[in-house]
C-alpha cells in the first residue's frame, strides 16, 4: 500500500514478516484462505503475520454519548464529516428494507436513499446472509448541509436517535466520515517517485551492480529501485517472481490503462464474454467488468483521480523482465507472467466512493489479496459498514492489507487499526529499517516496509 512495500527477512523456514510487535492475546485458530498455486514474492509473508489476530473493539458511533464528540469534531474539523448518514435497517415483515430506509430518512430530515452495497447478482444470497443488503446511505439535504455543514449531518443522526419509532427500525446508524488516499499527497509529502511509461523519472538515480539472476528492467538495474535491496528481493525471486494464479486487488485511484508496464499482468474476468456489450454476462452485479471496476464513478473506465493507484499496481506486479521501466515485486520473470492485478477504483474522476463495495467485489470475484491505500482523516473512527465489508472479505479467505497512514501519529487509524484474521497493517520505513518520519505506528501495526522514495 502507500505506506510501503512488504518488508520481510528470509529465514530457514521461509519468508517471515519483520514484526513491529503487535500484541496478540487470542488463541491460535486455523486460517481460512483461498487456495493458492504459490504466493508471489514478498506477498507470501502476509500468511504468517496474521496467525494470532484479535478483533479490536471499535468506537461506537450510534448512541447519544457519541453525539457531543461529533459536535466537537464538527466545530474543529467540519470537513471530516460528510453529507450523509449510514443506516443498517432491522428486518421487518411489514415493509421492504428500502421502504424502511426511506422512512428512517424522512424522520431524519434526509433525502435520497441508496444501498451501500449494490445488488450482487448471483452473489446476492451471500450478501443477504452477511446482512450487507440492509445497509443504506441517506443524503442530507443540500441546503441544510450548505448552511450547517457537518452539523447538518449530526442533526439528522440526532433526529433518528430521538424518534422512538425510527430508532426502533434501526440496527445501526452513524455519521459518514471522510476518507482519503494514503500516498504522496498525504502529510508525508513526496514519498514516491513516478515513472510515467515514457522513460521519464522524477527523482535521483542510484547505480547498483548488475546481476544475471535479476530482471532486466532498466530502473531496477540502474539502481533506482534500491529499496528492493533492503528487503532482499533477489532472494525472494529465487523462490518465485510471481504467479498469475494469485490475484491481487488494488483498491485505489485506478490505473493508467495504457501504461506500457501494466499490460501483461492483468486479472481477466473470464465470465464477461464481451467487454462492451452492456450486459452483465456473468451475473456478478457488474456490467462489462473485464479487468475490475470503477466503483466511484460506476464505470468500466479504470483510470481515476491521480497516479497513486498506477504506482501501487506497478509496485505489486508491473510487467517485469521485459527490458522496460520498473520491476514489480511479483511481476514475473523469464517470460512467465506475474500476479494478476484486479483494479478497483474508489478515487474516481467524478466521485470518491465505493470502498465497501470494492472489498466485497474482490471477495466475490476471486481476489486472494486486497491492497488498500486509504483511510479515515481522523483517528478512532470507522464505519460499521466498512467493518462488515472487511469481515466479508476475510471470511472469504482474502488477505486484506491496509496502509497505516502518514500522520506521524500513534493514534488508532482505521481501517488499518482494525484487528482481524488476515488483516495486515503496514507502516513505512526508510531503507535502513528506521521508521519513516511521517508514518503512523502503534501496537496495531503488523509489519514495516520501505516507503520513502519508492519507484
Amino acid at each position: 500500500p502507500g505506506s510501503g512495500l512488504l518488508c520481510c527477512r528470509l529465514l530457514p523456514e521461509g519468508w517471515q514478516p519483520i514484526s513491529t510487535g503487535r500484541r496478540r492475546r487470542g488463541v491460535p485458530t486455523p486460517l481460512k484462505m483461498r487456495p493458492l498455486r504459490g504466493l508471489t514474492g514478498l506477498l507470501a509473508a502476509l500468511v504468517v503475520s496474521v496467525a494470532f489476530a484479535e478483533v479490536r473493539r471499535l468506537p461506537h458511533h450510534s448512541d447519544h454519548e457519541f453525539v457531543p464528540k461529533l459536535r466537537t469534531l464538527a466545530e474543529q474539523h467540519p470537513g471530516h464529516i460528510l453529507n450523509h448518514i449510514i443506516i443498517k435497517v432491522k428486518e421487518s415483515d411489514a415493509r421492504t428494507h428500502h421502504e424502511t430506509a426511506n422512512l428512517i430518512a424522512s424522520r431524519a430530515g434526509a433525502g435520497r436513499v441508496r444501498r451501500v452495497f449494490r445488488h450482487g447478482g448471483k452473489h446476492e444470497p451471500k450478501h443477504e446472509a452477511a446482512g450487507l443488503h440492509r445497509w443504506y446511505k441517506a443524503e442530507v439535504h443540500e441546503t441544510a448541509f450548505a448552511s450547517r455543514k457537518a452539523h447538518a449531518t449530526i442533526d439528522s443522526l440526532e433526529r433518528v436517535l430521538n424518534h422512538s419509532e425510527a430508532v426502533g427500525m434501526v440496527e445501526h446508524i452513524e455519521a459518514a466520515f471522510a476518507v482519503r488516499a494514503i500516498g504522496s499527497t498525504a502529510t508525508a509529502g513526496n514519498n514516491h517517485k513516478s515513472y510515467n511509461g515514457n522513460g521519464d523519472v522524477k527523482g535521483g538515480v542510484r547505480r547498483r551492480a548488475s546481476s544475471s539472476s535479476t530482471p532486466n528492467d532498466p530502473y531496477y538495474t540502474n539502481g533506482d529501485q534500491a529499496h528492493y535491496d533492503a528487503v532482499g528481493i533477489d532472494q525472494a525471486w529465487g523462490i518465485t517472481a510471481g504467479d498469475s494464479g494469485v490475484t491481487v486487488q488494488v483498491i485505489d485511484s485506478g490505473i493508467d490503462e495504457d501504461h506500457p508496464d501494466l499490460q501483461i499482468n492483468k486479472w481477466v474476468n473470464t465470465g464477461e464474454t464481451d467487454c462492451s456489450d452492456g450486459v452483465d454476462n456473468d451475473n456478478n452485479g457488474y456490467v462489462d467488468d473485464c479487468y475490475g471496476y470503477n466503483h466511484a464513478d460506476d464505470s468500466t473506465s479504470l483510470q481515476g483521480d491521480g497516479s497513486h493507484g498506477t504506482h501501487c499496481a506497478g509496485t505489486i506486479a508491473a510487467d517485469s523482465d521485459n527490458g522496460l521501466g520498473v520491476a514489480g515485486v511479483a511481476g514475473g520473470m523469464d517470460g512467465v507472467a506475474g500476479a494478476s492485478l484486479m483494479i478497483s477504483t474508489v478515487f474516481g474522476n467524478d466521485d470518491t466512493d465505493g470502498f465497501e463495495d470494492a472489498l466485497v467485489y474482490g471477495a466475490d470475484n476471486g481476489a486472494h489479496i486486497s491492497s488498500n491505500s486509504w483511510g479515515y482523516t481522523v483517528p478512532d473512527v470507522m464505519s460499521d459498514a466498512t467493518k462488515e465489508a472487511i469481515d466479508y472479505a476475510v471470511d472469504a479467505g482474502v488477505i486484506v492489507v491496509f496502509a497505516a497512514g502518514n500522520d506521524a501519529s500513534t493514534g488508532n487509524w482505521y481501517p488499518a487499526a482494525y484487528e482481524h484474521d488476515l488483516m495486515v497493517a503496514v507502516a513505512a520505513a526508510e531503507d535502513t529499517g528506521v521508521a519513516a518520519d511521517f508514518t503512523n505506528y502503534g501496537d496495531w501495526v503488523d509489519i514495516s516496509a520501505p516507503g520513502v522514495d519508492i519507484m
